[in-house]
């Protein structure tokens, strides 16, 4: 751990409300105490959302490039870059540890999804999941929470 990752460890278990917020977060197999941190620092709002507003916050929500008969494909932009960047490590842990996240992969590369496509949906479950854990404010299986 660097120092600064020790000075955010400190601060987060410091603060009750932020230290079960981490815990609830990091309950879910794959998000890990960077993680949890970005998302505390960054997502603040997290858990107050609806499951879109939850992910377009982010920038992990498909959005159609279509203009007239022209009919585009569908591409996620935008959102707080340092939360998605945090979600993408996370979503390369998840897909090793969690096994409702490796059932999601398997169906998506089943129907012929690309590789990054299928991280994005990860990354996109992944912070849904956290929403709903932290709205109940309770770790739940039905989650896909360890």
């Amino acid at each position: 751990m660097t120092g600064l990752d020790k000075q955010i460890a400190e601060l987060v278990a410091a603060t009750p409300a932020f230290k079960r917020k981490a815990e609830l977060m990091q309950s879910i197999k794959g998000i890990g105490p960077k993680t949890a941190s970005a998302c505390l620092a960054y997502l603040p709002e997290l858990g107050s959302l609806t499951k879109g507003e939850a992910a377009a916050i982010v920038g992990l929500s498909p959005y159609a490039k279509d203009s007239g008969t022209y009919q585009g494909r569908r591409h996620v932009a935008g959102g707080r870059k340092d939360v998605r960047a945090s979600l993408y490590m996370a979503a390369l842990s998840a897909l090793r540890s969690n096994p409702a996240i490796r059932d999601l992969a398997a169906k998506l590369k089943a129907r012929g999804k690309p590789s990054k496509v299928i991280l994005t949906a990860i990354m996109r479950k992944l912070i849904v999941i956290m929403n709903a854990v932290l709205k109940e404010g309770r770790a739940s299986n039905r989650y896909g929470a360890a």
